[in-house]
């Protein structure tokens, strides 16, 4: 099976993730493509169509088995004079709901329907606006950036190691005004042998090692947890997370059990008890070992390769 995705982005490296992934696992000869690729990531697209004018994106659409779009219309996206559309052959398309706004998000779904694509979306809310099915980012659980810190290296540390609460973000934190009162109070609750370590605009590889090794992670989304957030609980750090619980059902269908977040009711009180030598105890690694499950993701792409 031939598989080439394009993105307009890939914030969390998830896509090239996948893609690594199913190349070393023989599911599929996969390769990847990011239109405005991000620098600093964990991992890299593969395709480089900057750098030899998309001759070799043009060969892979027109011998693909089936092509993922990520936020990217084919109709109107170009590569040299031609069309992402005009190059495909015979072979199936599926839709990414993901990376666009609403209105590029309903003009994929209405491509999907007139090419009989599956649709796929990140995000649970607009999972039900657009009858998609919720494919949470690829995250390899098993790395040791996406995976917790050993048992027993909390309490090896030096006793002067301070308890950690983490927050992290792409944009200023004055941008999100839920996720700044968190760090608010985060700050105005811990003890004399805590601290708050907060991040804006660094590399992904930066956060993912600071966040593995605190004690509290804080984080809000619009629309279910977001790709942080499933980090976050894949490294075993108790996530403290103002989000929706209407957007969360299809994460616990998923995983066959309720998202283990934290209310931000109880902030200031798990705050107060961090131990900063203390084991971590959190469910979240587990949970999310089973939310990410790649015999899953394998055969929900599967199906959408051949329906």
């Amino acid at each position: 099976m031939r598989v080439v995705f394009i993105a307009e982005e890939d914030v969390g490296a998830n896509f090239a993730m996948l893609g690594a992934e199913l190349r070393r696992s023989g599911v599929a000869q996969a390769r990847v493509m990011v239109v405005n690729e991000s620098e600093g990531r964990v991992a890299a697209p593969d395709i480089p169509h900057q750098l030899d004018g998309g001759a070799e994106a043009t060969r892979l659409f027109e011998g693909a088995d089936s092509v993922h779009f990520v936020g990217i219309d084919p109709r109107s996206t170009s590569l040299g004079a031609r069309t992402i559309e005009s190059m495909l052959s015979d072979c199936r398309r599926v839709v990414h709901l993901d990376s666009c706004t609403d209105g590029q998000a309903r003009s994929l779904r209405d491509y999907a329907d007139d090419t009989g694509a599956a649709v796929f979306s990140a995000r649970p809310s607009r999972c039900q606006k657009f009858s998609a099915t919720l494919l949470p980012p690829f995250v390899p659980t098993w790395r040791g950036l996406f995976s917790p810190i050993s048992p027993g290296s909390r309490g090896r540390a030096d006793l002067s190691r301070k308890g950690v609460v983490h927050a992290s973000s792409m944009a200023p934190f004055r941008r999100r005004r839920k996720l700044e009162d968190l760090i608010d109070r985060a700050e105005m609750s811990v003890a004399a042998n805590g601290r708050v370590d907060t991040l804006v605009g660094v590399r992904q590889e930066v956060v993912l090692r600071r966040r593995r090794h605190s004690n509290l992670a804080l984080g809000t989304w619009e629309d279910g947890i977001g790709r942080s957030g499933i980090e976050t609980l894949a490294q075993g750090v108790p996530l403290v997370a103002a989000v929706s619980a209407s957007t969360l059902e299809g994460y616990a269908r998923l995983a066959g059990g309720p998202v283990p977040l934290i209310s931000p009711e109880d902030l200031e009180q798990v705050v107060a008890q961090i131990d900063p030598r203390g084991e971590c105890v959190s469910q979240g690694a587990a949970w999310a070992r089973k939310l990410l499950e790649p015999a899953r993701y394998f055969d929900m792409l599967r199906a959408a390769w051949s329906a």
